[in-house]
């Protein structure tokens, strides 16, 4: 393939020392026409610091929303939309996963690829700390990186969906039919083509942005690695592509992997479940979501629903309070929040007048006039008027004079 040479990055024209077993010097990142990176190093772990760098300048902000959302930090960013997934990525024990497999089953080569990785993102954000989305996230370790794959794993596997019906009680499910639709590679041999090529065709039906988009990078280091492919945010690795010799693919389809028990519990004891003859206690585990729900007033209360177009007395009901109170509500909120539409809920013109009229009456400068608010005393108005309207209704009437 001739590559056109845009521009080039050097790692080392930034100021950096040699990290652990990375020296920056050794890398060198070339982007073609299309602004695919093409990555050369000595070693592959001087790779994988290089992809982590070229691909947080082109999405560090993806990077770390997905990184944020498998460690159970994402409500820190996106404050109670993230409790879900927060949930969810605790619910599933990554933590306790990593904490069993990782040093026994993670060979001390790809270790050192995760920790490459990891210094890569961690040195771009130093260099950038105006991207950065949370400082909560950094730095970023393997085992942060892990826990993040067992997520996609898991979503990718359609645990979600199963926490969704555990939760909601809804575990009635139709299992998928044979005639599914999902992703697709086509594999046509040498022998089959005109040019004598060998082709792979990969289609896995992925969106064009987000964590699971694919992100494009060639990567060749002297240890032998060359391969060009594809890869999600936060992946040390290309998932898809080929090398000199091969070529893979992932496709996405909707397997029935998934087996949901339902817990028969104890008679009496409370949280007691039965495994064959005997019951044992559920453990309790919490869940720390990092952003805390922001305490709205009564008054923004009441304006949520203003803006929902309900009626006055529809906001009495759903707030459970008196209608005089809710009156008192619009007149404070004209006050305070000025930009709030209340005019659904002006009185007749006739009252209005009638009102205005009074008011002009008694602001002749008198003290007893005046309620601590400045305002005409609503006494005044409601005896003028001979005790037929209420207090309500007046101090209603109060937020659309011009006093």
């Amino acid at each position: 393939m001739k590559i056109k040479l845009l521009w080039i990055s050097l790692i080392s024209l930034i100021h950096l020392q040699v990290i652990g077993q990375i020296n920056p010097d050794n890398i060198q990142i070339v982007r073609d026409a299309y602004g695919v990176p093409h990555i050369f190093t000595k070693t592959d772990a001087e790779l994988a610091y290089g992809l982590a760098w070229a691909h947080a300048e082109d999405d560090f902000e993806t990077i770390q929303q997905a990184y944020l959302a498998g460690n159970a930090l994402l409500s820190d960013l996106i404050g109670k939309k993230g409790f879900g997934v927060d949930f969810i990525t605790q619910f599933i024990g990554s933590e306790r996963l990593f904490n069993e497999k990782f040093e026994k089953e993670i060979s001390p080569e790809y270790k050192l690829i995760l920790e490459a990785y990891s210094q890569g993102i961690n040195r771009y954000a130093q260099a950038h700390p105006k991207k950065v989305l949370s400082k909560k996230l950094f730095p970023i370790t393997p085992k942060k990186m892990f826990i993040y794959a067992q997520l996609q794993l898991f979503v990718s596997s359609r645990g979600d969906f199963w926490v969704k019906k555990i939760l909601g009680n809804k575990l009635i499910y139709k299992p998928v039919e044979d005639d599914v639709k999902g992703s697709n590679t086509f594999g046509f041999n040498s022998s089959k083509t005109k040019d004598g090529s060998t082709y792979l065709a990969i289609n896995t039906h992925q969106p064009l942005d987000g964590p699971t988009s694919w992100y494009e990078v060639h990567l060749c280091s002297e240890q032998g690695t060359d391969i060009i492919g594809a890869l999600f945010a936060g992946s040390p690795n290309i998932l898809i592509g080929a090398n000199r010799n091969i070529a893979w693919a992932h496709t996405v389809n909707q397997p029935d992997k998934t087996d949901v028990f339902k817990l028969e519990m104890h008679p009496k004891k409370k949280r007691f479940y039965r495994v064959d003859d005997q019951y044992l206690k559920l453990k309790k585990h919490k869940a720390k979501t990092q952003a805390k729900e922001k305490k709205i007033s009564t008054y923004e209360q009441t304006i949520e629903l203003i803006k929902e177009g309900k009626s006055l007395h529809e906001i009495s009901d759903h707030r459970g309070m008196a209608l005089t109170t809710i009156q008192g509500h619009i007149l404070k909120i004209s006050d305070t929040y000025p930009e709030v539409n209340i005019e659904a809920y002006k009185p007749d013109e006739v009252l209005m007048d009638r009102i205005e009229k009074i008011y002009s009456e008694a602001d002749n400068g008198k003290d007893e006039n005046y309620s601590p608010d400045g305002r005409i005393k609503s006494s005044i108005i409601f005896k003028e008027l001979g005790g037929k309207i209420d207090y309500g209704t007046i101090k209603l009437a109060y937020a659309y004079l011009d006093i």
